[in-house]
């Protein structure tokens, strides 16, 4: 009776040893074209079959990276970095034996610029023991496009086609725009963040470990994008326009003002952002049988076209009560409307090349999203240790109209069609106000304590 246990956890462990011997590593080296180490660039490891993500981490301060608990198959390793081109490898894993990539080298990316003078430079990168802060000053090639195309270079930051944010290969990354959570998630959070200029962005910060003054929602890493605040006294206009060209065509234009006079400070901005992409596909999988007669090959070809445009707006104004309080009063917002298309077919071929039986099917969706955000609220410098004091209110409205129309025709064999047709619209708003206080209390230049507190009331129709 002694020996039935002792067996069982010797089968168990066993099958643990054999379960993890079948993972592997990937490991590899990136520098940049002028042969220094690529420390932040970021690696994403995607399947070969359709692209769906499976983890990523950033190359350290010598340019290494390896990529963890790797189960065996054909993946895409993307390398892309600020600055410089994405380089895509192709990575074959067998169990339980590592994958190490050959040197890569990434290439600048070009800039049409004429004339270049500084006057002063951050770093483009700044680490630190629980966050990553890219300086968007430094990152002068991004001058020309939107918040979306800027995350998709960080390191560790990969957004998926359905619009969710990881870190570091975690899901449920939360997006804050000025500390503040956004409030949007999937392809909403996405067309935002393509209607934001990046000549908007001051910096952005990759949260891995938030403190007490972020949400309890952000373990899984946070995103805190910080816009502009001019400085410089009198009035100033930038306007930029940028367009990249591929298959299909993609602006942003923007335009942008700041008036500082005295206490007040003044400032406005509009951007606009217009694209269209595509998704080709194709997917054949061959299903094995015994009696080679049952043999059958799945043949499947998609295709799907969307045309985006968004318009994205902010203003406000600022009040120097004293060197040390200041008030604002803000309100920004943004409206897309979405156009998509799209086929696909799929059929069942026997042995022979002939078709058993196929499904067609067309899908038109239109999707018309409005967002607006306002708030009010006061900053106080406590003394210029960093104690500091924040109170303020916050309202957001956002509405979604989605028209959607779907279309199935089935072909059997006895060539007899079957077809299904659906159509409907989803409308929704959500209305949300809050108010938060913070206090921030650095006790020494390794220690800072933060306290706060937040009420939230939100109204889902």
């Amino acid at each position: 009776m002694k020996r039935k246990p002792i067996c069982i956890s010797l089968l168990i462990l066993s099958t643990l040893t054999c379960l993890a011997q079948q993972q592997s590593l990937i490991s590899g080296s990136i520098f940049t074209n002028d042969y220094l180490p690529a420390e932040g660039a970021n690696i994403v490891l995607l399947s070969d079959s359709d692209s769906a993500f499976i983890t990523g981490t950033a190359a350290n301060k010598n340019g290494n990276f390896q990529l963890r608990e790797i189960r065996q198959g054909s993946y895409y390793v993307q390398i892309s970095m600020l600055g410089y081109q994405r380089n895509t490898c192709k990575a074959n894993v067998l169990a339980g034996k590592s994958f190490m990539l050959d040197t890569i080298y990434l290439q600048p990316e070009a800039v049409g610029l004429n004339t270049i003078v500084i006057t002063a430079k951050k770093p483009a990168i700044q680490i630190e023991a629980d966050k990553t802060t890219i300086n968007m000053e430094a990152a002068i090639v991004n001058a020309g496009g939107n918040a979306f195309s800027v995350l998709e270079t960080l390191p560790g930051v990969y957004i998926n086609s359905n619009g969710t944010v990881s870190l570091n290969g975690k899901n449920g990354t939360k997006v804050l725009i000025d500390g503040k959570p956004a409030y949007l998630q999937g392809e909403e959070l996405v067309s935002f963040l393509k209607s934001t200029p990046a000549t908007s962005l001051d910096k952005i910060e990759l949260i891995t470990n938030p403190s007490a003054r972020y949400d309890a929602s952000g373990n899984s890493g946070l995103i805190n994008i910080r816009t502009k605040r001019t400085k410089i006294m009198g009035f100033n206009l930038g306007i930029t326009s940028n367009l990249m060209q591929g298959k299909y065509e993609k602006s942003n234009h923007s335009i942008s003002f700041n008036h500082r006079k005295g206490k007040f400070n003044l400032f406005g901005m509009y951007g606009y952002y217009s694209g269209r992409n595509y998704v080709d596909l194709q997917v054949i999988r061959e299903f094995e049988e015994e009696n080679p007669s049952e043999q059958t090959t799945f043949n499947q070809l998609s295709y799907r076209k969307r045309n985006e445009g968004s318009h994205y707006y902010k203003g406000g104004v600022h009040y120097f009560a004293s060197s040390k309080t200041t008030f604002e009063l803000a309100l920004n917002g943004y409206t897309s409307n979405q156009a998509e298309s799209g086929s696909l077919n799929s059929s069942f071929i026997n042995h022979i090349g002939k078709r058993d039986s196929s499904i067609k099917s067309a899908t038109i969706n239109d999707n018309l999203r409005n967002n607006i955000s306002g708030t009010i609220g006061l900053i106080h410098k406590i003394d210029s240790t960093g104690k500091e004091f924040s109170l303020s209110a916050d309202y957001l409205h956002h509405a979604v109209d989605n028209d959607q129309y779907h279309n199935d025709l089935f072909l059997y064999t006895s060539q007899n069609e079957v077809m299904a047709e659906s159509a409907g619209t989803k409308k929704g708003t959500i209305d949300l106000f809050s108010m938060r206080s913070d206090f921030t209390y650095p006790v020494n230049e390794k220690l800072l304590l933060e306290s706060g507190i937040k009420s939230e009331y939100v109204n889902i129709d």
